[in-house]
C-alpha cells in the first residue's frame, strides 16, 4: 500500500514538473513572439504591443483562491 502510494506521488510529481516547464515555455514563446512582432511593424505600434502584454497578464491572473474550508 504505501510502495502504491510513492510510486503514485512520484508520478504525480514529474508530470507536475512537466507541466511547470510547459507553462514556462508558453510565456517565453509568447514574449518572443511579441518581440518578433515589434521588430517587423517597428516602434509606430508601441501601444499595440503594451495592450498585447496586458491581455497577456490579464488571462494569466489568479482570480479566486480556496482555502481548505472552501
Amino acid at each position: 500500500m504505501m510502495f502504491q502510494v510513492s510510486q503514485r506521488m512520484k508520478l504525480l510529481k514529474s508530470k507536475l514538473k512537466s507541466l511547470n516547464k510547459q507553462e514556462q515555455y508558453d510565456i517565453e514563446l509568447n514574449y518572443f513572439q511579441n518581440k518578433l512582432d515589434w521588430i517587423k511593424i517597428g516602434d509606430d505600434n508601441t501601444a499595440y504591443f503594451y495592450r498585447a502584454l496586458k491581455v497577456h497578464k490579464y488571462r494569466k491572473r489568479v482570480i479566486e483562491i480556496k482555502d481548505h474550508d472552501g
